[in-house]
Order: C-alpha cells, then structure tokens, then sequence
C-alpha cells in the first residue's frame, strides 16, 4: 500500500507541476516578449526543478528509513 502511496503523491505533484508551466510561461509572456526562447526558458527550468524534486526523493528515500520519511 505505502509505495503505491508514494508514486500516487509524485503522479500528482508532477501532475500540479505541468499544470503549473504553461500559466507561468503565459504570464512571463507579456514581460519577457514573445520569443520562443521565453517557452523554452520556462520548459528548461520546470523540467529541472521536477527533476531536482525527484533527485531529493530518491536521496531522502537512501539517507533516511521509511519511517522517518514522512516527518521531513
């Protein structure tokens, strides 16, 4: 049950992220102009932060046992 848990709460917060990118990339729109770079800017660093909350799962889920898990 607890590791079906898991990956339901990552489906998720990937899920809420990705919803999340294109209102941020809309928004940043009218300040930045409307160059491909700005969309691309937006994709690289949604990607990045999705993939540092992945790293610090994994590395959370080596350092501490899955009791203490939930506390942090």
């Amino acid at each position: 049950m607890q590791p079906f848990l898991y990956f339901m709460i990552s489906l998720l917060g990937a899920s809420l992220l990705f919803l999340v990118q294109p209102m941020a990339a809309k928004a940043a729109l009218p300040i930045l102009g409307g160059a491909p770079f700005v969309w691309n800017g937006c994709m690289v660093f949604f990607q990045t932060l999705l993939l540092g909350g992945y790293l610090y799962a994994h590395l959370l889920n080596k350092a501490l046992p899955v009791r203490r898990q939930p506390l942090v």
